[in-house]
């Protein structure tokens, strides 16, 4: 499975997962001010969610593995993929108001 295969995947099938994640994480962000943490507060909420689905018998056997593929990995990946494009964007803006 490409990357670019498995985007289409995750956006066909997991669009208001990674929208929840993108809201959540400015909401984390802007609470925080520290854009390291809200995608670990995103990761350790979404592995404790997936835990307690296995737990109680509410995802097993195949669907632990499309559970992590559609629902995990999504979340997480853009938490981490939203927080790295604003890093970058205050470091441009940054760099170009010092060098007016």
């Amino acid at each position: 499975m490409t990357i670019l295969y498995l985007m289409a995947y995750w956006y066909t099938y997991s669009k208001w997962y990674i929208l929840g994640s993108w809201f959540v994480t400015y909401l984390l962000n802007v609470a925080f001010k520290k854009l390291w943490l809200s995608p670990l507060l995103v990761n350790a909420v979404a592995i404790a969610m997936l835990a307690a689905g296995i737990y109680f018998k509410m995802i097993q056997g195949k669907e632990v593995g499309s559970s992590m593929l559609n629902v995990y990995m999504p979340i997480v990946f853009a938490s981490i993929l939203f927080n790295i494009i604003i890093f970058s964007y205050r470091k441009i803006t940054n760099y170009i108001k010092n060098n007016k």
